[in-house]
Parts: C-alpha cells; structure tokens; sequence
C-alpha cells in the first residue's frame, strides 16, 4: 500500500485555482475594492487580476505593487512577487514591511529556520500581520516535517481567530504527516465552513482511503469529481477505493480514464494489475511491468512482481523478486523510522541527511534532495550532507554546484570558542 497511500497524500497543495471574471470597464477603486474582498475569501487568483488591472491606471502605486507582490507570494507566484516587490520598494513602500514580507516568503518556501525567531517575535507583539506571519510560519514547519511545530501554531491561530478555516486545514495536514486519523476531523470542519471547497474535499477523501475508510473516500472523491470531471487525480483515488471495497468493474472504468489521462501514473497502474491479478496473471504483469520502469522500487510493485510470477509458475524471476523485495522493504521501514524520528526531533540534521541516503538507494532522487536541503537548513556547515550533494550534482551533470558542496565538505570545521 505505500505507493498507494504516497499518491494518495501527494500533490495536495494548492490545486485548482478558481478564477472570477472580471468586468470589464471597472474603475480602479472598484478594482481595489474587488481585489480587497477577494483577499479576504483568500481567492488569490481572483485578487491577482483585480491589483493588475488596478496596477494598468495606478503603475506608480507603491501600495499596490506591495499588495500584488504579497498576493503572488500567498498564491506561489514568486516571480511575480520578486517583481511587484521590487517596484514596492522602488516607491519608497516602507522599509520594515518590505524586510517581514522576504522574511515570510524565506519562510513559506521551507528556510524557516533562520528567520523563525524574526516571525515568533512578531507574533507575540500583537503584529497587525499576524495572519499572514501564520500562514507563512505553518507552511515552512509542514516543508521541513515539523508537524509538532505546525500544530501547535495552527491550534494557537485557531484560538486567536476562531472563524479561519485555513487554520484547520493547516492543522489537518500536520496531522495527517503524522498519518494520524484525526486529521479527518479538521478537515470536515473546513468543510462546514467552506461546503464543497475542493482542497479540503481532496485532503478528506486521501485521508480517509489512507485509514481505510474506503467508503466515506469514495464519496467525496465523487463530489470532488463532479467539480473536475477530467482530473487524473481524481479518478485514481475513485478507482483505488472501488477496487478496495469489491467493485472490480467501476474500478476498471475510473483506472481506465485515469491512466488515458495521466499514462505514468505508477500507482494506477498498480492498482489496475491488482484487478486482473487472480482471473488473468499475465495481463496483470503487463501492468505491473509498466509500473516497475516508473516506479522500480516500490515495495508494492515489486512485491505484486513476485506474486504474478509465481502465478505464472515462473519460480526463477518470482524468487528473484521477492529477494528484491525484501532488500527495499527493509530500506522503506528504515525511512519510515526515519522519518517518525524527524517528527520527534526535526532539528537533528542528521537524520535527515540519513534519510537522504536511503531515498538515494531507493532511487528516490527528488525526496533525497529535499532531506539534504533540510538538512543544511538546520546546519549549513554538516559536512556529510555537503559531500551528499556533491555526488549528488555531479551525477545530474550540475558541475558548478558540485564543486560548490566539494569544497564545503572539504572544509575543516572551526575550533569552538572559548
């Protein structure tokens, strides 16, 4: 199942931008007004248009770009908000606004180690930014696994501000980094504030396919469908709860479309060879094979490998994979041990940097490189992560940076002070 359930949690955050019209022959106060309103629904891309069009007859507004720039960063446009920054600052926008909104998108984009205590110390002085430094705090705690960190802040937001359903969703995702059932509880809360919202319908349904909860899953991934009927997304997570509660044939026609759309999807794949495993094995293997060259090792793969070949009667390859099998479910229990630890103790870099290494020997290369950067986040200077990604880049032909994290690794630590 953990291919399964890594899709099913994957790829949550932000989707499907909904956008609004925007009249034409609008004044730029209306704009502005607009543009205010939209902000407070937390409508992103509804806003963007509104300042731009506000921008075309204000270009000299300082305020504006300011707003812009902050909207792009809320939105994850971060050219957009290098841009409309830089002409807020231009314009003489004040300068402690211009440092706190770098410092909230260092910290939204995962570097919130370093300014975290900047942040913290705003929000104890009753900063009139508050929301927007809990936003950005939470999501750099959810990028670098501190679910502890993130709870506890979204619990104290919630607090502070009882109508903000995103202090619930938040809350909800650091709950389920820690797989913990309660995370459907918050996002139903989402749901009775914001009825139909498809991020928090999302989140639910993976939730609750995750714990086993296939029925509840089924349905919102149904009404999320109804939102997005073309979603490959979407699809794999009704074919995956189909399958789960005995509907071979409705999952056959969601797995079907899924994979018409999204053709790599490995685990819809997996989940369509599951199907046909016990009436046809040798339709089931030309699933799992192409399932294996996107996904070679994960354990649910290769573990349904040795199952088909045994059904084939083909004992040499099936014994040749379940040797293959039990060398990486042993490398996927270590990492989960892993990262239950990083969840205690997300400052050790350490443990990130060994967590990096067992996604480099599970071919993980992308994950490995995000432990490795988190890692250097919390200790610039750990050599063993530097020499890491030296190899790391000179094997992805990036030779300028490999040199780069050489020479850091090669450099001798400094004596402690006395």
């Amino acid at each position: 199942m953990a291919l399964v359930l890594l899709i099913l949690v994957a790829g949550l955050w932000w989707f499907h931008p909904w956008s609004r019209r925007t009249p034409a022959h609008v004044s730029a106060a209306e704009h502005w007004k607009a543009a205010q309103q939209a902000i407070q629904e937390r409508d992103f891309t509804s806003a963007r248009a509104h300042l731009t069009a506000y921008l075309a007859s204000r270009p000299l507004s300082a305020e504006g770009h300011f707003l812009l720039a902050q909207t792009c960063r809320r939105d994850q446009d971060y050219a957009g908000w290098r841009e409309h920054l830089a002409r807020a600052e231009a314009l003489q926008w004040p300068a402690d606004a211009i440092k706190l909104e770098r410092q909230l998108q260092q910290a939204q984009r995962g570097d919130v180690w370093a300014v975290e205590p900047a942040l913290r110390a705003e929000l104890q002085s009753d900063s009139d930014d508050e929301v927007l430094i809990l936003e950005a705090l939470v999501q750099g705690y959810l990028e670098n696994e501190r679910s502890v960190d993130a709870a506890k802040w979204t619990v104290w937001w919630s607090e502070r501000h009882p109508d903000d359903w995103l202090a619930w969703l938040y809350h909800g995702r650091s709950r389920q980094q820690e797989r913990s059932p309660e995370a459907i509880n918050d996002y139903t809360r989402v749901l009775q504030v914001k009825p139909g919202y498809l991020p928090a319908l999302l989140l639910r349904a993976a939730a609750e396919a995750s714990t086993g909860r296939f029925e509840p899953a089924l349905e919102d991934y149904r009404a999320c469908l109804e939102k997005s009927p073309d979603d490959a997304y979407i699809l794999f997570g009704i074919g995956h709860c189909e399958q789960s509660l005995g509907h071979p044939d409705a999952a056959r026609v969601a797995l079907d479309k899924a994979l018409t759309l999204d053709p790599n999807n490995a685990a819809a794949l997996l989940v369509r060879a599951k199907l046909e495993l016990d009436n046809d094995p040798a339709r089931a293997l030309q699933w799992l094979l192409r399932a294996e060259k996107l996904a070679p090792n994960e354990t649910d793969v290769v573990q349904n490998l040795t199952l088909a070949y045994r059904l084939l009667n083909q004992q040499d390859k099936a014994a040749a994979y379940d040797r293959r099998y039990q060398e990486i479910r042993t490398q996927a229990e270590r990492l989960a041990s892993l990262v239950t630890r990083i969840h205690q103790q997300p400052r050790r870099a350490e443990l990130r940097y060994e967590a990096g290494q067992v996604c480099l020997q599970r071919g993980n290369d992308d994950e490995a490189l995000h432990w490795f950067e988190t890692a250097l986040r919390i200790d610039p200077n750990h050599r063993p992560t530097h020499a890491a990604l030296a190899d790391y880049f000179a094997h992805h032909g990036d030779a300028q940076r490999a040199a780069y994290h050489r020479a850091r690794a090669a450099e001798k630590p400094s004596k402690p002070q006395h």
